[in-house]
């Protein structure tokens, strides 16, 4: 993987987990469940 693909690929799981803390104590289920559906379709698409 080149260098540059692999650093924004980090930078979007950054942003993603950083959506998941910031909604974890709110009632928005539906905001992580997406977020979590992001990341499982970045990994299996890698």
């Amino acid at each position: 993987m080149e260098l540059e693909k692999y650093n924004a690929l980090g930078m979007d799981f950054k942003n993603l987990i950083s959506c998941i803390h910031y909604h974890e104590e709110s009632q928005n289920d539906d905001v992580i469940l997406e977020t979590l559906k992001t990341i499982i379709d970045i990994c299996s698409n890698e």
